[in-house]
């Protein structure tokens, strides 16, 4: 019974899932030849020059010598593809990659800030996986290129206490790596 639902909910959605993508692409194309573009086209035709323009790649690569990004927990998939492209080790010889998670990052280009426990923007499509997946890449075994930021500036002792106490319990790993681990925070000084 399990399997025919199973070939049926693909029947069903598949279609309407491959109608949605179609209606989409049109769509964006569309608002493209009318002028009417969105920051979210931006976002698609600068990635998509980055990886197809071997050329473009290395003049932008050029351009800037370190990237700095703050807030990476709210960074979606195109914007940490664009990142990797511009970080890009030159040394790297071979063919010009064009899976983001195939690149190597120069050293000391790309630098990240974040915290994958303030991450609110899944309807924009930022993911912590998509952050752990980037600290992989930068930090490879590297442990001390990673460097927990727990200080807190803003609340006491006694508030910073309740918010571990609390939260150590319910920031706990749901298995599918969707949840940040918990670091403890330490409050700057005392009350």
């Amino acid at each position: 019974v399990e399997e025919g639902l199973e070939q049926a909910r693909r029947a069903a959605v598949l279609p309407l899932l491959d109608n949605l993508r179609e209606f989409a692409l049109v769509y964006a194309a569309g608002r493209c030849r009318e002028g009417g573009i969105q920051f979210h086209d931006l976002l698609v035709k600068a990635r998509d020059l980055l990886k197809y323009s071997a050329e473009a790649r290395r003049y932008f690569q050029q351009k800037f010598s370190h990237i700095l990004i703050d807030e990476f927990q709210d960074t979606d998939p195109i914007q940490a593809e664009i990142a990797f492209f511009l970080a890009e080790d030159p040394r790297e010889k071979g063919q010009v990659a064009t899976d983001w998670l195939k690149i190597k990052p120069a050293p000391g280009k790309l630098f990240v800030v974040g915290d994958p426990k303030q991450s609110i923007y899944r309807f924009r499509r930022a993911d912590i996986i998509i952050t752990r997946e980037v600290k992989r890449l930068i930090a490879g075994d590297k442990k001390d290129c990673v460097v927990p930021l727990i200080q807190n500036f803003r609340s006491q002792s006694p508030v910073i206490s309740w918010v571990n106490a609390v939260f150590s319990k319910l920031m706990t790993d749901d298995g599918m790596g969707n949840q940040a681990d918990y670091l403890p925070l330490e409050p700057f000084g005392e009350a």
